[in-house]
């Protein structure tokens, strides 16, 4: 009996088929030569997130930031010969602690102490830095390390200071090109209140040394209330009429400047309040003062103060007088010499704008019907009382009437609600006018009635402006003003203050300075990376031994947690350790290759009474130094710094992409066109076949 042979399923018949039409295709040479090239682009297309940790930018999607300088060089060429276009100079990355999310000492920190009997530094595991660091490879981890000083009451006070650092060889022959630092630190321990007056006296002088011409422009005072969103206990009154007994003269001889001394008194406050023996001055001033800062006091009240016979009995039932007080009063608000006079009254004035379409939880771009005055980087106040939110300015476009903000809005407001900058403003004098080589003297009045008031001050002016305190208050006594120029005043002159009603000090306040060097200086020798001048975190001042003081408990910005962070913000990939200019970055690194060492100083103050316990902690985390290398890769990297091989390799899943679509669609529209041709026929046949003839002859584009 024959059998019959099975005869194979369709899908086994054309996998079969398939095979042997392959082993005649393989045995041509271009024609597999092609094949793998197109297998190769469809790899790389479909596996580049597997290929790179990069994104289709070239960036890094977990720390963001520079991957390598602009226009960084493959780093394969380090090795190559310089005949060959290599080049030896050449710097890659380089971390120098890799696990600064958890700093631990005897890993990759050490450290040196003062007086270590005083002194205990551990990891401590409840208390970390809880935001993302932007733009340095650092992974997030819960802890810091704790610095803590105790003394125990009786123990005399010596204070200590600690190093915390970090030794490292840099490997390269050229420079890196840019130097990033991080360090967060937050400080808290045992504290000391001390209280304020309620009035507090401060000194502008304005000076113009142009000795042909003379100046002109506004005073102003801009103020942001600390502890609170808007200016609502702070009370100014000022005045310019002290600069005929201070003196005119831009001199520093105190014979030209000092002329009330020469009329017996020692210092302003005698020369306005008067001795027993000589005359007060309130009646010569003329005063200006912010708006709402006046009460109505009767004439019974103000001819029973201390200064009644400024007044007079002159049939005034009452009087406008500044917080109460019956030295800075005035019947009728007018100039016209019934002295002391006040001649101004001066509002707050706020830049403010409303919401022009609702703005969702979020978002962080908001319109408003303008933005003129709006800044980057100043803080405003998004809502209606008691419903607001503060927010920071990214950046203002004008085009648009917009505001992008630097983190996300966190509630809804809607179409009409205000948007108010946070500093107010007061215009204490519209045009000043200084004559050619001279100086004025503005005495400026503050009243805080609420103690828990905080603000801080500055001077707006085109002039040139320095600021000192009227007076000082050295444990029981009271020091007034006598003289700028006296080297006993010379470190009070300011730009910005802060005035508090009360504070609450550390016991043992801190000093604090990042720094790197060759590993055979001194700590004490090398260079400091942080603070610098220019470079601070927002509220501190450089010292003179170029550190910044820290003398109250979690004394950080409120937005950053409280800590003391080493960048302009915490959404920000600016830092305030960062260097890029060459030669800078060639005064870091004099040897090279060689050793250096990363570290940070921490010095307690400890010079206040021995009859109590007191501690202070300094938690330092995230502390990091990243150096940017001038190679990258196996292609280097573009103008903003990101990776050329991640753009490649997805650039590459574009070009496949549109290599398919472009055949699939060739193939519908000639099939579509096909059949309509031979469907209709004619006419309709004859032109189509025509143009499809006219595409033919157009050459192929490159």
């Amino acid at each position: 009996m024959t059998q019959v042979k099975k005869k194979p399923s369709k899908l086994k018949y054309n996998i079969i088929r398939f095979a042997n039409f392959m082993k005649i295709f393989l045995r041509n040479k271009r024609a597999a030569f092609g094949l793998a090239i197109i297998l190769f682009f469809t790899f790389i297309a479909i596996c580049a997130p597997l290929l790179t940790p990069f994104d289709s930018l070239g960036n890094d999607p977990r720390f963001e930031g520079y991957i390598a300088a602009k226009y960084a060089a493959p780093a394969w060429l380090r090795g190559l010969p310089t005949w060959l276009g290599g080049n030896p100079y050449l710097s890659e990355n380089f971390e120098v602690v890799k696990d600064a999310g958890a700093p631990v000492i005897g890993k990759e920190l050490n450290m040196s102490e003062l007086n270590p009997e005083l002194t205990e530094i551990y990891f401590s595991n409840d208390i970390g830095y809880p935001f993302k660091v932007y733009g340095l490879r650092i992974e997030p981890k819960q802890g810091s390390l704790a610095v803590k000083y105790e003394r125990d009451a009786g123990t005399k006070a010596n204070g200590s200071k600690v190093y915390i650092y970090s030794n490292f060889h840099y490997p390269f022959m050229g420079n890196p090109s840019i130097i990033i630092g991080n360090v967060e630190l937050l400080v808290n321990g045992s504290k000391k209140s001390e209280t304020f007056p309620e009035v507090q006296w401060f000194i502008i002088l304005v000076n113009n040394g142009d000795r042909n011409k003379p100046k002109n422009g506004s005073i102003s005072l801009v103020v942001d209330n600390l502890k609170g969103l808007y200016v609502e206990d702070l009370y100014v009154a000022a005045t310019v009429n002290l600069t005929e007994y201070f003196g005119t003269t831009f001199s520093t001889s105190k014979s030209a400047a000092w002329n009330w001394k020469g009329k017996g008194y020692n210092n302003w406050w005698e020369w306005l309040n008067g001795t027993s023996e000589l005359a007060y001055h309130w009646d010569d001033l003329q005063w200006v003062v912010s708006g709402g800062s006046l009460t109505i006091k009767n004439s019974s009240d103000v001819l029973s103060s201390p200064y009644s016979s400024m007044y007079g009995e002159n049939g005034v039932s009452s009087y406008y007088c500044f917080m109460n007080n019956t030295e800075i009063c005035d019947p009728d608000l007018n100039y016209n010499g019934n002295k002391p006079d006040i001649i101004s009254i001066k509002p707050w004035i706020q830049i403010k704008t409303n919401l022009t379409i609702e703005s969702f939880s979020g978002n962080r771009t908001i319109f408003v019907e303008s933005v003129e005055g709006f800044q980057k980087g100043d803080e405003i106040i998004i809502g209606i009382r008691g419903y607001e939110e503060i927010a920071v300015i990214d950046k203002v476009n004008t085009n648009e009437n917009s505001i992008t903000l630097l983190a996300p809005l966190v509630s809804d407001h809607g179409e009409g609600e205000p948007v108010i900058g946070k500093k107010q403003k007061l215009v204490l004098y519209d045009n000043l006018v200084l004559p050619p080589n001279s100086r004025q003297w503005i005495l400026v009045k503050l009243v805080m009635k609420d103690i828990e008031s905080a603000y801080s001050l500055k001077v707006d002016s085109v002039l040139s402006t320095t600021v000192f305190p009227g007076l000082k208050t050295e444990g029981t006594q009271v020091k007034y003003f006598p003289y700028p120029f006296d080297s006993r005043w010379a470190d009070w002159g300011l730009l910005a203050w802060n005035v508090y009603r009360k504070v609450e000090y550390l016991d043992v306040p801190v000093e604090v300075r990042v720094f790197l060097g060759e590993a055979k200086q001194p700590f004490e020798n090398m260079s400091t990376v942080f603070p610098i001048e220019g470079r601070l975190p927002v509220g501190f001042v450089v010292t003179k031994e170029g550190k910044i003081i820290i003398d109250k408990a979690f004394s950080g910005d409120a937005a950053n947690g409280n800590w003391i962070i080493s960048r302009t913000s915490k959404s920000t990939l600016t830092s305030l350790i960062q260097f890029s200019d060459p030669r800078e970055v060639n005064n870091f690194f004099p040897s090279k290759p060689g050793d250096y060492v990363w570290g940070i100083e921490i010095t307690f103050l400890d010079v206040g009474s021995s009859e109590k316990n007191v501690e202070t902690v300094v938690y330092v985390d995230d502390f990091h130094l990243r150096l940017v290398g001038t190679s990258y890769g196996l292609l280097g990297t573009d103008q903003y710094g990101r990776d050329l091989l991640s753009q490649l390799l997805y650039g590459t899943r574009i070009s496949l992409y549109i290599g398919l679509l472009v055949s699939i669609l060739s193939v519908v529209i000639g099939l579509v066109v096909g059949l309509a041709a031979g469907y209709f026929g004619g006419l309709i046949d004859e032109f189509l076949m025509r143009t499809n003839d006219l595409l033919l002859v157009l050459p192929g584009l490159p």
